[in-house]
């Protein structure tokens, strides 16, 4: 005895509606919230007399975003970028020099802004320098 037409039509939706209901439930669904990053980071570079330092920037943002980059020493701000672009999946680095005198009047900071917000620091990273090169 034979499967009826009807019967086997109704078989094939079947596997037709698992296979789609197993297709959708190994999908992830869409993160509420979900948001890009920048990442920022400072490593110093010893030099025959000084330090440099290599500030870095790494964008994992969904477009292009301008930064303006400040470097302080205890306050008082030493190098600026006023303008970085980093389009999705870019990265840039910058040198900064300090004299040997500079080294231990206190942490460096790097702050990161946003352009399109004006006055909050985005990212921010400090490196304690403890004495002049060897």
């Amino acid at each position: 005895m034979g499967l009826k037409p009807i019967q086997l039509g109704l078989i094939a939706l079947a596997v037709l509606v698992v296979g789609m209901a197993v297709s959708v439930a190994r999908q992830p669904t869409p993160a509420a919230s979900f948001e890009g990053y920048t990442s920022l980071w400072i490593f110093p570079v010893r030099l025959e007399d000084s330090y440099a330092l290599q500030v870095g920037a790494s964008s994992m943002e969904f477009e292009e975003v301008a930064y303006r980059l400040e470097l302080q020493l205890g306050g008082r701000v030493i190098e600026e970028f006023p303008q970085i672009a980093l389009s999705p999946g870019e990265s840039t680095e910058v040198v900064a020099r300090l004299d040997e005198d500079q080294v231990g009047d206190g942490p460096v900071e790097a702050m990161l802004y946003r352009l399109d917000t004006q006055g909050e620091i985005y990212r921010h990273v400090t490196w304690w320098p403890t004495s002049g090169p060897d």
